[in-house]
């Protein structure tokens, strides 16, 4: 088990779920666009925020 940053996951979850929600965006994009996402963000820059998402079965 990893210890997950609050607010970090908000964020992240936030963000993931707004990228979904556009037409076109797979699941794995959405990952994608999340991540890049947060490494423009000076608070959550460094992978340790995010690395631990994964996506399972099909990305599409």
């Amino acid at each position: 088990m990893w210890d997950l940053d609050n607010e970090a996951s908000v964020t992240f979850n936030k963000e993931f779920y707004q990228h979904l929600g556009q037409p076109n965006i797979n699941r794995a994009e959405s990952l994608r666009l999340t991540q890049l996402a947060l490494l423009k963000n000076v608070n959550y820059n460094h992978p340790f925020y995010w690395y631990y998402y994964t996506l399972v079965c099909s990305w599409l």
